[in-house]
């Protein structure tokens, strides 16, 4: 599987040229001859990094929205006017409303831009469960939530009718690309814990090592991205499990690939854990896996 990124926040140990950077994340990955698209960024300028990489976004074969945050599905409109026809999956629980808790108490919208989904509701497919896309290749939710593991940004609410409650993460999915080598798991900004996620791809597919991991474990805190929104001990914990759960899965040389909201801070723990097996993601980037 080949992935490039489009839009990532910028780089930690690499340099993106002309390219565009925001907070915010898109991933296009080629399979089996298919182009898929894994999240827009907040703004348009996947779509014009994607130009200028030399790549066509109206011959996706579908596009995948890990979880209704802004900097993820922001891009909607500017994929549409590109690509008239392709298809949008998503989990049916990103049909809520999202918000941010700030410093002095007050909720903040973070979702996608009011009136998306009803102007454009055709174009629009909603999971209620796991779902196969294309032969091996699936789209998860989780079966199961570890609160060791869920990630520490206690800001993030979901609105149910009108309290804005601790948000469950139902609305997020990832995705697990079965290899010959191994299983792929691309997961956005893990905010139900990458280690969770992990475990329900090992659960599903008990058999296949862990070969690689690909996406943002959110534990950057976004105002300071320099700092984290979680104990040093908890990036440590987190990474030793993931090296752990791989290696009981028969591979001890995870490969991870990671940026966007884990932060410059954690990166840095995480290579104490994974060495050179820890990759920066960044706008151009192109790897196999």
């Amino acid at each position: 599987m080949r992935i490039q990124v489009l839009i990532e926040n910028g780089d930690i140990e690499r340099q993106c040229g002309a390219l565009h950077k925001e907070h915010g994340l898109s991933l296009l990955f080629h399979r089996d001859g298919r182009q898929y698209l894994l999240d827009t960024g907040d703004t348009g300028y996947f779509s014009q990094n994607a130009e200028a990489m030399g790549l066509d976004l109206a011959l996706l074969d579908s596009v995948i929205i890990s979880h209704n945050h802004h900097d993820h599905i922001g891009g909607l409109e500017e994929l549409f006017r590109v690509n008239p026809h392709v298809q949008v999956w998503l989990r049916a629980e990103a049909k809520g409303e999202f918000y941010a808790e700030d410093v002095e108490g007050e909720y903040r919208y973070i979702g996608e831009q009011k009136g998306l989904f009803q102007r454009y509701a055709g174009r629009f497919l909603w999971l209620e469960e796991d779902y196969e896309l294309a032969p091996d290749l699936w789209l998860m939710g989780i079966p199961f939530q570890d609160p060791d593991f869920v990630c520490q940004d206690h800001s993030l609410r979901e609105k149910l009718g009108d309290q804005y409650r601790q948000d469950r993460f139902l609305h997020e999915l990832f995705i697990v690309a079965r290899e010959e080598q191994g299983l792929c798991i691309l997961s956005s900004c893990s905010h139900s814990g990458i280690v969770n996620i992990a475990r329900a791809a090992r659960w599903r597919f008990p058999e296949d090592p862990i070969q690689c991991i690909v996406g943002g474990f959110h534990m950057q805190r976004v105002s300071e991205p320099e700092s984290l929104n979680c104990s040093p001990e908890f990036v440590d914990r987190t990474a030793q499990e993931l090296d752990r759960l791989a290696a009981e899965s028969g591979n001890p040389a995870l490969q991870v690939y990671t940026g966007h909201c884990t932060g410059v801070a954690a990166y840095r723990r995480l290579r104490l854990t994974f060495g050179d097996r820890l990759h920066s993601l960044a706008p151009g980037l192109d790897f196999e896996v």
